[in-house]
């Protein structure tokens, strides 16, 4: 039972998150950047079905390596990788790929995931360790 609410509590946090960050910064700089490419309706079943996913990912290969080690900077750090590896291989894929891709994308996005993923595997730390 800890896991699903440490699990939910992470989810929560994630997307609160999201939509802050989404709206007020990547928004804006996705639209000034590379506007024409962005859909005009966001796919909302498609990102909920990320965010379920990537949640999951952050608490098994994050948050778990910091309860099993005891430590929240084990937590921050598997987090902060995660969030490199993942945002990372998005943003660079598409500056490699795309011709229109701009290097500020690259690094606010990815400075993002890194700062979002540890967030959320220390929110998930906290958690689990609250309730157990």
């Amino acid at each position: 039972m800890s896991i699903i609410i440490t699990y939910f509590s992470m989810l929560v946090f994630f997307v609160i998150a999201e939509i802050f960050v989404l709206t007020n910064i990547m928004q804006p700089l996705f639209k000034k950047h590379i506007g024409f490419l962005m859909n005009e309706e966001t796919n909302f079943s498609i990102a909920a079905i990320f965010y379920l996913i990537y949640v999951a990912g952050v608490f098994w290969f994050a948050t778990r390596a910091g309860i099993k080690s005891e430590s929240i900077l084990i937590t921050i750090l598997s987090g902060a990788f995660l969030g490199l590896l993942a945002f990372g291989t998005y943003e660079i894929t598409n500056y490699v790929i795309l011709k229109d891709w701009n290097i500020n994308l690259v690094i606010v996005d990815t400075l993002w995931g890194i700062i979002i993923t540890s967030l959320m595997a220390l929110v998930g730390y906290k958690v689990y360790n609250l309730i157990s």
